[in-house]
């Protein structure tokens, strides 16, 4: 089968309901609200219509998608985007682990921050001294998944060109055989402070 979960990365979109081919009597998600996720669902691989609704409201259509789910492969459908613009964003997953190193995927899911520079260092690391590791990540981009061999490190984000900082994980351990994913998200409403959602193994 596929496997698909859903992500409620709308800051101000309030909860909503996941219709999976117009079947409004059973809505395969009730009542997700920012900013958490459903678990995978497992599904033959077909073309679905997907609709997000704004809960027990169904003729609040926020998104109305065709999604074409292949046998094998794990989606994540983030809602994305302030409520005038909600639209989903869809991704494959890697679930493929590999005993001698970790893999995290950092997600830039904030609709209130510019383009943005990724600092991934050993977590005693002085910013100043470092070169982003990524740098001018747009809204919706991500870093693909980067492979690390396990141990501790911090992650930063900043505005692009500069050095201050917008998230700070502190000191994340990440573990050899394990896949990551984090999302840069805005806070409830909207704006600032700058959060994550944590998935995958960070679970």
């Amino acid at each position: 089968p596929a496997a698909a979960r859903v992500i409620h990365n709308s800051p101000d979109t309030p909860a909503v309901d996941i219709v999976v081919n117009d079947d409004f009597t059973a809505p395969l998600v009730e009542d997700l609200l920012f900013p958490t996720t459903t678990d995978y669902v497992t599904v033959a691989p077909a073309d679905y219509n997907v609709k997000v609704t704004a809960a027990n409201n169904p003729g609040i259509v926020a998104i109305d998608a065709d999604l074409s789910l292949e046998a094998g492969v794990y989606y994540s459908v983030y809602a994305k985007d302030f409520f005038a613009n909600v639209a989903p964003l869809v991704l494959t997953d890697d679930q493929r682990s590999v005993a001698t190193e970790a893999k995290i995927r950092l997600i830039h899911g904030s609709p209130s921050a510019g383009p943005v520079d990724i600092y991934l260092s050993a977590p005693g690391d002085d910013l100043a001294t470092l070169t982003p590791n990524f740098t001018n990540v747009p809204f919706d981009a991500d870093t693909g998944y980067i492979s690390l061999a396990g141990g501790d490190y911090r992650v930063r984000v900043t505005p692009t060109g500069t050095q201050t900082v917008a998230i700070d994980t502190g000191t994340i351990s990440l573990a050899d055989g394990r896949i990551y994913t984090a999302v840069a998200r805005d806070n409830v409403g909207g704006g600032l402070p700058l959060d994550l959602i944590l998935l995958d193994d960070f679970n």
